[in-house]
């Protein structure tokens, strides 16, 4: 095993090439022990009188302490949230796991595949030093995983000193800054706009509160959403001012589900004041006045298709308007509501044509010959919907007038089985068209992702409709909302790149998906697994992992 290591400012990359992990040879070695279970990179830190803490889902928790940890819970290895900290009053150090987020503390040790995937038995005990260990790979968990997973893999973390306890080196601030970086992108310069060019999107006066969330209100009622969280474990007043809007008329605590709870006072036009409990949550409403925004009038629908139609309308005032809602029923009155709402337009057109769960319908189709009935809602800034436009009819076309060609494929990718197992195969996998006269798909294999699907190339032609499965019933697998294909003629070690594209009953081809990579790795042998236990180990020595 080869380990690569680039140190960036206060990240740390490193990459393992592990290509000789399959046939047998030791993981890591060192410590004079062979750990034949895992990879681990290991932090031999040395603090006196030292306390862990580390942040789990909603709280920051210290390891190994029982008044905190429920008996009977894990206690080798801990899954952990933006940060792990060590330290004393005076100093400490802390992790940002980034892209490691199995952390031990004292010495590493692995689940195992030769104990049945039974964790250790542990006392819930303070550990017995200040290191901490990244648990990187495991291939030993009693599960499906791959033995085999060889090739290189990339890992990401952080780390840092700080003086005073883990709350006075404000290290919930160093995980999440570490974990959440800002990630830029150059935008040319809109000349039409009239916000400086200079402006902070929101503010809180408070380091230990951060926001999670800005976003339009999607049930009972408008506005914006605002979520927050406290983040040092402390009763916190926080003021925050909503840059991004200029004027808010009411703000009001709300649930998780959005329903209004209570008041919040506004000053100056656009801050809110709030108490928030330690680790605790808040959410949050802002509204205004609706802006006076014209009604449509002019909404047209057109059948393009069997299963197609467009929307058109004429425009109201630019500036009082952010975009349109639009909303689909079977019934003529077409009410507003969440269960007849179907998609946004930011221009003056929206096209309603079979979509792949759409919006958090299971799937968002129409069907021939049926009428639908539309209305479209201006919304303005604050995400306040305007007065409806009038609803209005339009019937799709006959299949047989106008018969749309299949969507392309969507959610191809490609799964190696297992080169230690007789099925030594590519899986394919891929989402189910959702138009009801799809039932066929052709699989084209080849080896460049640029290769053009034809004959010579076709793989296989899928008709779902032809199997069945059999978990509590029989079930077609043209109600599954995922089809799968074994490719089993895939030669040992070539790359291969595959694409999918649905038929209709009609024999219409819809357009290919992307091309998706596969490779079957070489077939080894299986390797003898064995278990080599040593508690209490000095890591005092400690020199680092070696190749």
């Amino acid at each position: 095993m080869t380990i690569y290591v680039h140190h960036n400012a206060n990240k740390i990359d490193f990459s393992l090439d592990v290509d000789k992990l399959s046939n047998g040879e030791q993981l890591v070695s060192g410590w004079d022990r062979q750990i034949k279970e895992g990879v681990f990179c290991a932090l031999p830190l040395l603090v006196s009188d030292f306390q862990h803490h580390h942040e789990l889902a909603g709280a920051v928790t210290q390891p190994g302490n029982k008044e905190l940890q429920f008996e009977g819970s894990e206690s080798a290895y801990y899954a952990i949230q933006h940060f792990a900290d060590v330290s004393n009053e005076d100093l400490g150090i802390t992790l940002s796991t980034v892209e490691c987020p199995l952390v031990e503390y004292g010495y590493p040790r692995s689940r195992t595949w030769d104990d049945g995937g039974a964790a250790r038995e542990e006392e819930i005990v303070k550990p017995i030093n200040s290191s901490m260990f990244l648990y990187l790979m495991n291939n030993f968990f009693f599960t499906n995983i791959s033995v085999d997973q060889s090739g290189k893999k990339h890992f990401t973390f952080a780390i840092r000193s700080h003086k005073g306890n883990w709350q006075k080196g404000q290290a919930y601030k160093f995980g999440w800054e570490s974990s959440h970086p800002i990630i830029s992108k150059f935008v040319s310069k809109n000349i039409e706009g009239t916000l400086a060019e200079e402006k902070a999107f929101l503010t809180v006066d408070k380091e230990n509160v951060i926001y999670t969330t800005v976003k339009p209100a999607e049930a009972n009622g408008s506005g914006y959403i605002l979520r927050f969280f406290e983040l040092e474990g402390k009763n916190t007043r926080a003021k925050v001012k909503l840059n991004f809007l200029d004027k808010i008329s009411n703000a009001k605590y709300v649930s998780l589900i959005e329903n209004d709870l209570g008041n919040l006072t506004v000053s100056n036009q656009n801050e809110i004041s709030f108490d928030i409990n330690g680790h605790g949550l808040k959410t949050i409403r802002v509204t205004k006045v609706p802006a006076k925004v014209k009604t449509l009038a002019s909404l047209k629908a057109q059948p393009l298709s069997d299963v197609q139609i467009n929307l058109e309308w004429a425009p109201v005032k630019k500036q009082d308007v952010s975009h349109y809602n639009i909303y689909r029923s079977h019934l003529h009155e077409c009410k507003i509501s969440r269960r007849n709402f179907i998609g946004t337009s930011e221009g003056l057109s929206y096209l309603d044509e079979p979509e792949l769960n759409y919006g958090g319908w299971p799937n968002n189709y129409l069907e021939p010959d049926k009428n639908y009935y539309y209305r479209i809602c201006p919304v303005d800034l604050y995400n306040n919907e305007g007065q409806s436009s009038n609803a209005v009819s339009c019937k799709t076309l006959l299949t047989s007038d106008k018969n749309a060609v299949p969507n392309k494929v969507l959610g191809v990718y490609t799964v190696h089985v297992s080169p230690l197992a007789p099925e030594n195969d590519i899986n394919i996998w891929f989402y189910t068209n959702v138009e009801v006269d799809v039932d066929k798909y052709m699989i084209n294999r080849g080896i460049t992702p640029d290769f053009v699907p034809n004959s010579s190339n076709l793989l296989h032609i899928l008709v779902p409709s032809e199997k069945v499965i059999e978990f509590n019933g029989e079930y077609s697998n043209a109600e599954l909302n995922r089809q799968m294909y074994n490719d089993v003629s895939a030669e040992i070690n070539q790359k291969y790149f595959y694409k999918v594209c649905a038929v209709d009953d009609k024999g219409q081809k819809g357009e290919y998906s992307d091309p998706t990579e596969g490779i079957a790795k070489v077939k080894y042998n299986p390797i003898t697994i064995f278990q080599i236990r040593e508690d209490n180990l000095d890591f005092s020595k400690f020199s680092g992992i070696i190749d």
